[in-house]
């Protein structure tokens, strides 16, 4: 669980978000190989990326991953909604954390959660930015766990599965 960091809040600096743009970009990556589950066979990923520019200059951006099998969204839709949605930025001023999260539930009305997520990503990297400082700013993570990759192996011949593991 992550807890609002209270020194965040006390800044004397300005680093409120004006938005000055909002691009979103679908993105395709291949896999080397198909992935196949009970739901799909995947031969490359689809993302959305958002970059958001403020009037000041700076540059955020925030990846999503829409799946149409997961969430009911798809890139697509998001696209055919993307003016209705960002209707929402006429005028929109970040001063502070909250002004995010609400931002982001208003955002979230048009059933769109990798969109918002990727929104969400962008501001905060602006204002990380802004500030000089990490992310992991605006949270109180008091614990130093170790990061834990895993990976999903195919069922694959075992000199398909050796060429791709070694």
């Amino acid at each position: 669980m992550y807890i609002l960091n209270s020194n965040f809040f006390y800044f004397k600096e300005d680093f409120t978000v004006k938005i000055d743009s909002v691009t979103v970009y679908s993105i395709s990556i291949p896999f080397s190989f198909s992935i196949s589950h009970n739901l799909k066979s995947r031969a490359s990923t689809e993302s959305l990326v958002v970059r958001i520019k403020d009037d000041s200059g700076y540059v955020g951006y925030g990846e999503g991953a829409p799946r149409s099998y997961v969430t009911g969204e798809s890139i697509e839709d998001l696209m055919i909604c993307l003016d209705r949605i960002l209707s929402c930025l006429d005028n929109l001023r970040i001063d502070d954390l909250e002004d995010i999260i609400k931002f982001t539930s208003k955002v979230n009305q048009f059933g769109f959660p990798s969109f918002s997520c990727a929104f969400e990503m962008a501001l905060m990297d602006i204002w990380g930015k802004k500030m000089s400082r990490s992310i992991s700013h605006f949270f109180d993570v008091k614990s130093n766990y170790p990061v834990v990759y895993s990976a999903v192996i195919p069922f694959l011949t075992k000199s398909k599965l050796e060429n791709i593991l070694i």
